[in-house]
């Protein structure tokens, strides 16, 4: 057994313990957050500016601090890490600067704290270890774990690191984290220019003993499994050599320091052989890692889609599903193992909630006046000097776990195709595509939506990747079944199509395996894996003329 989850797994004993606790009184302990942050702060150049000091209630705060979004901390995180100047927002030390995934626009640099990395650690190794352990058994802690997570990091003028939140969790690991993960070193610290699908692929199917697989997002996770079913024969035949194929991409020094680590495994080619000769791709991880425990990834609504194919490849594997989670903390927390029901982490940040659809600020409220069955946006406070920070994430109170509310992401504000005010969300162009997909009988891969103002016409683009079982249906009928489906899902884009005002959607098709070529040239924009999500909504332009350039004739 590897010593170090084990010690995770018995100090996750308090940590459970006080998330238990918690969930009685989540507001009692959500205030004592807060005011302890307003003390250990109160002599930085905000709390002065705002006088955290004299604060005593929650209504104090919310009077005298204002909302506020990145656009307020840019001044002050730019002193930091350009000049090294300190206890500007947050008395805490900083380890580490994150970089943001940058889904609505240009990625952020986000200040993480030792306080910070003390509670993800509580949450996302002790607690989570002590939930595996107590629901799998503690078996699974001796095997390997297939981790597509990569070490991306960069030191900043000040001397700090600057990389995906992710990185940090290599530090829970120690130094030997080579002997826990199915990827070497060279792979961990991507260079950027190499074929990363390969190299995680061919790492992990080598592994017998591999007992878990862990990614932020199920998309990544799928993209290694379609690509092992694609290319078994090459991995296979790497594997059974000992080599790396002439045909893939990769730096010759990195070659030359993997090369150095593997040898022929013969035995290991006929077992994997074996797998594909005789089983098509329903349950291929259990087929090809039979002690496979667990997958972990995030499980919020917009990566539902996700899932369900990935279910294919992973049939009844036990899941953890991480709850939302950003760069500037865990806004919600799984209550089990295989359940997408999540709640607040009171001792993480405090929480306040504006009702979804209004800018009204009288309209805030705390954690314990949240109503089932309404929309709100969250507003945090966090252990890294964001104060009131409004960060466009909306959640649905679904339900409730002793006292506590249990959240699920909705969507992001303003990330959606919008030309006449009608607002066609993420959420609603996933589900259009799902409902599609079942009644076509087709599999599509990703996609893109734009407004599309190449044309004369007022309407809607839409890139779309299918897979090899969705020739049969005609891009005519593809077009008119999502058009109707975005009708049933957004009453507002039916009125438009209705009175002719949007015109029916521009539909483009790609050419395979296009969104994994985008995501190997974000790889080598410096991006990793942790930080790229589906482009549902494209805000970029860069990524435009990608997909438009990668256009099935």
């Amino acid at each position: 057994m590897r010593e170090f989850l084990e010690k995770f797994y018995e100090h996750g004993f308090d940590v459970q313990k006080k998330f238990q606790k918690m969930a009685d009184n989540p507001i009692y302990y959500n205030r004592e957050l807060l005011f302890r942050l307003l003390q250990d702060n109160k002599d930085t150049k905000i709390g002065q500016k705002y006088d955290f000091a004299s604060i005593k209630t929650v209504e104090e705060y919310q009077k005298r601090v204002p909302i506020s979004t990145y656009a307020d901390y840019e001044d002050a995180i730019l002193r930091m890490t350009e000049n090294g100047e300190t206890n500007i927002l947050t008395s805490y030390p900083i380890m580490l600067y994150a970089k943001s995934s940058g889904t609505s626009g240009c990625p952020k640099c986000i200040p993480s704290t030792v306080e910070h990395a003390k509670v993800i650690k509580n949450y996302l190794c002790n607690l989570k270890y002590k939930l595996i352990g107590d629901k799998l058994g503690k078996d699974c802690f001796d095997g390997k774990c297939l981790l597509a997570v990569e070490k991306l990091l960069t030191k900043l003028p000040c001397g700090i690191l600057y990389g995906p939140i992710s990185s940090m969790m290599f530090e829970a690991f120690g130094e030997n984290y080579e002997d826990y993960l199915t990827s070497p070193k060279e792979i961990v610290e991507f260079d950027g220019k190499s074929d990363l699908v390969y190299l995680t692929a061919r790492f992990a199917m080598q592994e017998v003993d591999l007992t878990e697989i862990v990614a932020t997002f199920s998309t990544r996770i799928l993209d290694v499994f379609r690509y092992i079913n694609k290319n078994s024969q090459l991995l296979i035949h790497d594997i059974e050599t000992g080599t790396i194929d002439e045909c893939i991409k990769i730096l010759p020094k990195t070659k030359d320091a993997l090369l150095k680590k593997i040898k022929p495994m013969p035995q290991r080619a006929e077992e994997l052989r074996d797998v594909f000769d005789n089983t098509d791709d329903i349950c291929l991880a259990k087929k090809i890692w039979p002690r496979l425990a667990y997958v972990q990834t995030i499980g919020t609504s917009s990566f539902k889609s996700y899932m369900d194919k990935l279910k294919t490849y992973i049939g009844d594997t036990d899941i953890f599903y991480v709850g939302l989670m950003a760069s500037e903390g865990i806004f919600t927390y799984p209550l089990d193992i295989n359940s997408t029901k999540a709640v607040p982490c009171p001792d993480f940040m405090f929480y306040e909630f504006l009702p979804a659809g209004t800018n009204n600020t009288e309209e805030i409220v705390t954690i314990d006046n949240l109503e089932i069955g309404k929309e709100y946006e969250i507003i945090t406070t966090n252990l890294s000097g964001f104060y009131r920070y409004r960060m466009g994430d909306v959640v649905r109170v679904s339900g409730m776990y002793k006292n506590t509310p249990i959240l699920e992401f909705v969507h992001r504000i303003n990330y959606n195709v919008s030309i006449f005010g009608e607002k066609t969300g993420e959420d609603m162009f996933n589900d259009a595509i799902a409902a599609v997909e079942k009644k076509l009988g087709i599999d599509i891969v990703d996609y893109s939506a734009f407004e599309d103002k190449e044309s004369e016409k007022s309407r809607y683009g839409l890139f779309v990747e299918i897979g090899d079982n969705s020739r049969k249906v005609t891009k005519e009928q593809l077009t008119r079944a999502l058009d109707l489906e975005l009708c049933s899902c957004n009453s507002s884009y039916k009125k438009c199509r209705e009175s002719k005002m949007l015109s029916i959607i521009n539909l483009t098709y790609l050419q395979p395996e296009t969104y994994i070529l985008l995501n190997e040239m974000l790889l080598y924009r410096g991006f990793s894996t942790a930080q790229i999500k589906p482009p549902h909504i494209l805000t970029e332009e860069f990524k435009y003329n990608f997909l438009k350039a990668l256009r099935r004739p």
